[in-house]
């Protein structure tokens, strides 16, 4: 009997061991579910973190693309600001010449005498210079610059000639004040 009361006793302790062992492993089930359900949230925020900055990321690229294109707006209307005032003032200047050359052409109208050789050409250099100064004072630089494209554009053959020759001039000019 001793031995079947150790038989029973060994077999009880087996059951107690064997469920034991089983709610031990319920419980590590249980802890490891914890644990992964904790590193799934630690993932999530980790990544929920990585898209906030990346979106802070993207608004400061964005807000220093934007403050780029301000910048060079700024500094765009200023040139352009700068080019203009530049433009009125080359304007200015070229009208006061033009309203010299007037006052020259009738200068020498009035000071030459009216008969004669001598009165046919000052009558047309004082008329040339008449005009000469009309058209400065009404065009300015900007009617000149056009002036000068649209006559380009009728007559490109004659303009490319004119251009090579201006070339070869300016080219004669520098080349002697070096030697």
């Amino acid at each position: 009997m001793a031995t079947s009361t150790m038989g029973n006793k060994g077999s009880s302790s087996f059951e107690q061991g064997k469920q034991s062992a089983q709610h031990a492993g319920e419980k590590a089930k249980e802890g490891f579910a914890a644990v992964a359900d904790k590193a799934k949230e630690g993932v999530q925020q980790i990544r929920e973190g990585i898209g906030a900055a990346a979106d802070k990321a993207r608004e400061a690229v964005g807000s220093a693309v934007d403050k780029a294109r301000e910048g060079l707006s700024s500094m765009g209307e200023s040139a352009s600001h700068m080019a203009s005032a530049a433009v009125n003032k080359a304007d200015d200047a070229v009208s006061a010449a033009g309203r010299r050359l007037e006052d020259w052409g009738e200068g020498v109208r009035s000071r030459t005498p009216n008969e004669g050789l001598l009165g046919s050409a000052s009558e047309a250099v004082a008329c040339t210079l008449e005009k000469s100064g009309k058209y400065l004072e009404d065009h300015g630089v900007s009617g000149m610059v056009e002036d000068v494209t649209d006559m380009i554009k009728r007559n490109p053959i004659p303009a490319l000639f004119v251009g090579i020759g201006i070339g070869f001039l300016l080219a004669k000019a520098t080349s002697s004040s070096r030697s």
